[in-house]
């Protein structure tokens, strides 16, 4: 639905209504505007988890389980 269409439809309406109208697009806008990441992309940290990880001593070593197929 375009702009106009709903411009058109929006110009149908009797005054009551129109009030109504403004008022659920006003809150849906107050409600995009508070949600944290709407059209926002948060850049990343380097070394965030930096000596949280840990990687075994013999992590490049073959695996036991492997050696049948080698």
């Amino acid at each position: 639905m375009n702009s106009s269409t709903i411009l058109t439809k929006y110009n149908s309406l009797p005054d009551d209504l129109k009030k109504q109208a403004e008022e659920f697009i006003d809150a849906l806008v107050k409600k995009m505007s508070t949600r944290p990441t709407v059209g926002k992309i948060k850049k990343r940290k380097a070394g965030l988890l930096k000596g949280q990880v840990q990687m075994a001593p013999d992590f490049d070593e073959p695996l036991e389980d492997f050696n049948e197929y080698q």
